[in-house]
């Protein structure tokens, strides 16, 4: 089976919403997302915790979804990776906030992945 260059597989299990917002992050930066992990350049598993709270100034409705994701790559090589990143997002809604940390993680993520192929 032929190696696409340039793709992703992302395994399955973890959060739907940040598999989905991962695939659409890479799919803009150029890198396509395939459904065999044995064509696939990179293979990712991506997890994520996300907490919220209020935000850190008073008299608002807004809420703060800080979040840790752990990135697990393995190359057609077989040699593997791992890396965690942690930010924050800010918005209100809890449903909106917890998107929007999925966005944000997605792109950290989608950066290291991308930096990754290009090496």
């Amino acid at each position: 089976m032929a190696v696409e260059p340039r793709s992703v597989f992302i395994e399955s299990g973890g959060d739907a919403s940040l598999k989905r917002e991962l695939a659409n992050t890479l799919t803009g930066k150029g890198v396509r997302t395939v459904a065999i992990a044995g064509r696939a350049s990179v293979s990712v598993n991506a997890r994520i915790q996300i907490s919220i709270r209020p935000a850190p100034f008073g008299g608002s409705s807004a809420l703060t979804a800080d979040y840790v994701a752990t990135l697990q790559m393995r190359d057609a090589n077989g040699s593997q990776t791992s890396r965690t990143i942690d930010g924050h997002a800010l918005d209100f809604g809890e449903v909106v906030v917890r998107r929007a940390a999925h966005r944000r993680a997605a792109e950290q993520l989608a950066e290291i992945i991308n930096a990754a192929m290009r090496h």
